[in-house]
Order: structure tokens, then sequence, then C-alpha cells
């Protein structure tokens, strides 16, 4: 009886023992998944930027068009427009005009024409006559944020009246206003706001693919189409760089900066590493200075071939392209990515468009012309290559070479049951 009563004393000793444990285990995890599930505090907002108050109202068509990592704005301000008097006074004039004309409209039906016409012209100079000197527009200041009304940055632009906003997240809406400024530091109010949302550049339609899809007959097929050609350009590589070690052809023109090995055997044998000076020139042994600038790479052999053949006889010679120059040439016009690109020695119309990423959807790709010395050297139409893979048109490039996309031209749209939409 004895022995019953002390193990049921150690039963109960033991399982109050394991209901402490467990009640200050199962306090701890409690702390402990309320620190887990607490809300992290929201990262602040980023601060906005201060915007002056206006004193004066801007009324403007203002538009954007989405990028990949940008958005071109553009905005046209109306006393941007002519006032045709010639007393006429710049800024605020063709804004204070249109208020004139509308109130003159509002009385004409209540009096003769001659007398609305005089009061008219009175109180359009009067009013001109009284703006102060100073006050017409001098720049513009961009404000844009991710939240409407809420901008938290602003650019000031100067005196343009279109500007391209970059380094853009994708597929974040972003929301712009204009604000103005005169030469006395005169704010105007914002202006009306608009929003765009960038996008990778194949994702975005131009202005010529808006259009068709815009419908404007029944639709019976899918109308969604994409301008052809362009997505030959669309390659993430930064740049196009043209083989380094391919052979050179047999026309192609020596200048300052090539260098090359010459390698002689038979009677004689040794080898040559020359490269072409500032002045176009190269020093060999025995033979001294040999003027190769301008030459191709076939004339360049039986050059030196005779050079060499007045000091050696019984030989046979190699001529070998090192490394090739540089040349530095210019995209412009309706490109991607218009600019200077310096490319290697060999590259042509067709490489160095790819570096320029191509021309932009409002470039047209039928009639780009080669540059050279002020005279077209060549138009270069890419269907011929994108439809047939001719490239008779690839011109070889010069230092100093421009290429100049223009604007599209008129463009037609098939779809459909045909065999490639564009």
């Amino acid at each position: 009886m004895k022995d019953t009563t002390v193990l049921r004393s150690r039963l109960i000793i033991l399982m109050l023992f394991s209901f402490l444990c467990l009640s200050l285990f199962w306090g701890d995890n409690n702390t402990i998944l309320a620190q887990d599930y607490r809300r992290t505090p929201k990262a602040p907002a980023p601060a906005p930027v201060s915007v002056p108050s206006g004193t004066f109202p801007f009324l403007t068509d203002l538009s954007v068009e989405p990028g990949d990592t940008f958005v071109d704005i553009h905005w046209t301000p109306y006393w941007q427009e002519e006032i045709r008097k010639p007393s006429r006074v710049k800024g605020f004039g063709r804004l204070l005009e249109k208020r004139v004309e509308k109130s003159l409209l509002l009385r004409e039906k209540e009096e003769p024409t001659a007398k609305r016409e005089e009061e008219g012209k009175k109180l359009k100079t009067e009013t001109l006559e009284a703006i102060p000197e100073g006050k017409e527009i001098s720049g513009y200041i961009i404000c844009y944020g991710r939240e409407s009304g809420n901008y938290s940055n602003k650019v000031d632009v100067g005196n343009v009246t279109r500007y391209r906003i970059r380094g853009l997240s994708n597929y974040i809406t972003y929301f712009f206003a204009i604000q103005a400024y005169t030469k006395l530091k005169e704010f105007s109010d914002l202006s009306e706001e608009v929003f765009a949302t960038p996008k990778p550049e194949e994702e975005l339609l131009s202005a010529i693919e808006k259009g068709f899809a815009v419908e404007k007959i029944a639709q019976v097929i899918s109308r969604k189409i994409k301008q052809f050609g362009y997505d030959f350009f669309l390659s993430k590589t930064p740049s196009f760089t043209p083989l380094a070690d391919a052979p050179v052809s047999s026309d192609y023109v020596i200048g300052p900066g090539d260098s090359f090995t010459i390698s002689l055997w038979g009677r004689i044998e040794c080898t040559f590493s020359v490269e072409v000076d500032r002045n176009g020139e190269i020093t060999l042994p025995k033979v001294g200075v040999i003027k190769v600038w301008g030459l191709t790479f076939s004339e360049l052999k039986k050059t030196i071939y005779n050079q060499l053949s007045k000091y050696y006889s019984g030989f046979q010679m190699n001529i070998t392209m090192d490394r090739l120059r540089t040349i530095r040439i210019f995209v412009v016009g309706e490109a991607t990515n218009p600019g200077s690109y310096t490319l290697s020695s060999v590259s042509t119309v067709y490489s160095a468009l790819i570096s320029a990423g191509g021309p932009s959807k409002r470039g047209s790709m039928r009639k780009i012309q080669l540059l050279r010395n002020g005279n077209v050297i060549k138009t270069v139409d890419l269907y011929d290559f994108l439809l047939k893979g001719d490239k008779s048109q690839d011109e070889r490039l010069q230092s100093g070479d421009t290429i100049f996309v223009p604007v599209i031209g008129p463009v037609v749209g098939i779809t459909g049951n045909v065999k490639r939409p564009a």
C-alpha cells in the first residue's frame, strides 16, 4: 500500500512538471509567432517635390508616348502661336486674344458688324499693351511620379516642347504634368495630368499599328498587326561587331591604324610586322617608307612585292591583316538610337543600322541614304534583304560617313488569310 502511494505521488509530480514545461514552451512560441506575423512597416513613399504656386493658367495640348523604359512627352502651349498684329507681344498674347474673341462671339448677334469689329480691335490693343515686359514663356518644368497628383520628380527642360524621360521602370504607370515659367520667374499652374506605362519594345504598338487597329468597318477578322521588318532590330545585344578574325576581302581599303604581317620565304626568309601610321605610310628595312593609304588589299600586295623586288630576288611573299582600325560614323534621322558610333573598318550599312537599333517605327526601311562628303552614295532598301536575303546593297563604310533614316512614307496593312499579315 505504501509503495502504491509513493508511485502515485511521483506520477502526479511528473505530470505537473510536464505541464509546466509545455506552458513555458507554448508561451515562447506564441511570442515568436506574434513577432513573425507582425506587419512589416511599409517603406515610406518618395517625398513629393515642391511645385511653386501658379500665378497664371497653363492651357496646353499634352500628349505622351510610352517606350521601353522611357516616355516621350510633347506639348503645344497656346501662347506660342503667332498673333497677327504688328505690335504684338509674345507670351500671353494668344491666350488673351482667344478670350477676347470668345467675348466678341457672344455679342455677335446683338450689335452691328462694323461697331463690333471696331470695339474688338480697341479691346485687343488695350489688352496686349497691358502685358508687362518679361512675361513671355522662357522654360518648362516636367513633374512626374507614380501617384496621381503626387509628383516625386521634376525636370527643368528649358524652352523646348518635346522631351524624353528616361530610366523609368517598365509596367509601372507614371503621371505627368507641365509647369511653365517666365523670364521673371513667375510660374504657371500645372497643366492637365496625363499618364503612360512604359513597356518593352516588342509589346508597344506604333502609331501606324494603333491606327490600323481602330475599327472603321465591321470586324470579321483580327486587326492586330505588326509593322513588317522592325522585329529584326529588336535584339537585346547592345552592339553589333563584325568578326575581328574574319579574312578581309581584296577590295578592303588600307588606312591609318591598320596593321599586317609580311612573310618572305625562298632565298630570303624573314617576317615584318608593320602598322600604318597617321600619314598612311609604313617603313620596311632597306626599302624605306612606302605610301599605302587608300590602296586596296590586293593593290597593297602588289606594291610591297614590287618594292621588295628592288632589293631581293628569288622569294615569295604573303601578307595577312592583323589588327583592323576603327572608324567613326553617324546615324541620324528616324533611327531607334541615333548618334555617333565607333565601328570596325569592315563595317557596312547593315551592321551600323543594327548597332543603332535599326529604323524606329516612324522611320522608313525603304529609302535609307548613305551620305559621304555631302553626296548620296547609296540608297538602301532593306526589304530586299529581309525578304530575299539580298545583301548586294550593303555598302562598306568609311570614316565620317552618315546614314540617314527618313520619315516613313505611305503604308498599307494587310491581314486575314495571308501568309504574312503586316
